[in-house]
């Protein structure tokens, strides 16, 4: 669905629609951080207040909203995410997630709106943001580096957000020679842009899942050995 374009003058209206897209980018973001990174198993990482914002009740977090304060200047600064699988020395990229709100090509002669029409627009595209980010939500549940995630204790995968065109993720999986898969959601188009999220992803990650499990089990051989201690001690 394609939005007609309010003059260029009307600067509270494009204001508006890009409060929207930054609120967006945030909740994007803290999803897709909080699907891949264990804060329990982080005391450092904090996380903030719940707002339902799009209907969506997660945590924000502040650390994510401090790094993204470029998007806070300029929303169409491209946004990428990158989770890594890190253990032994090794820092592997697993996914690349890009969000993006880029200007759409609006024909010179389209039907032009008032700030009100914007703000009405907003409306319908809020939902549509919410039924995105549910969407976002079950699809990150569905990919391989959801296992390494859930078991995950403690925590070995990490993330960096980074201003990068979503098409370097693709060249990056390539120079390791790794099988990856793509996908792109549906776009959401706004009265001054369209909102795309798209990832590429490592399609195995059984070996990383595999020294996840032994890096936990010799977590709990040490456990079990200080308990032996302590209750070698306790009984002198």
């Amino acid at each position: 669905m394609r939005y007609a374009a309010p003059p260029r003058s009307s600067s509270a209206g494009r204001t508006k629609t890009e409060q929207v897209v930054l609120e967006f980018l945030y909740k994007a973001a803290e999803l897709i951080v909080q699907s891949r990174v264990n804060f329990q198993a982080e005391p450092g990482l904090r996380r903030g207040n719940r707002r339902a914002r799009f209907n969506l009740d997660i945590d924000e977090v502040q650390m994510v909203r401090d790094a993204m304060a470029p998007w806070k200047e300029d929303v169409q600064l491209p946004l990428a995410i990158d989770i890594f699988w890190e253990g032994d020395g090794q820092r592997v990229l697993l996914e690349r997630w890009s969000v993006t709100f880029a200007e759409d090509d609006v024909p010179s002669n389209a039907h032009l709106g008032s700030t009100q029409d914007v703000i009405q627009q907003l409306k319908e595209i809020c939902k549509r943001i919410s039924v995105l980010l549910r969407a976002l939500f079950s699809f990150m549940r569905q990919l391989p580096a959801h296992r390494l995630f859930v078991q995950s204790y403690p925590s070995m995968l990490s993330y960096q957000l980074r201003t990068a065109p979503s098409n370097e993720a693709t060249r990056a999986f390539e120079a390791q020679r790794v099988a990856a898969s793509g996908y792109s959601f549906l776009p959401i188009a706004t009265p001054f842009g369209l909102l795309k999220v798209a990832a590429v992803y490592r399609r195995d990650c059984d070996q990383f899942t595999e020294e996840q499990e032994q890096s936990w089990f010799l977590l709990v051989l040490q456990l079990q050995h200080r308990y032996q201690v302590l209750h070698n001690q306790t009984h002198l």
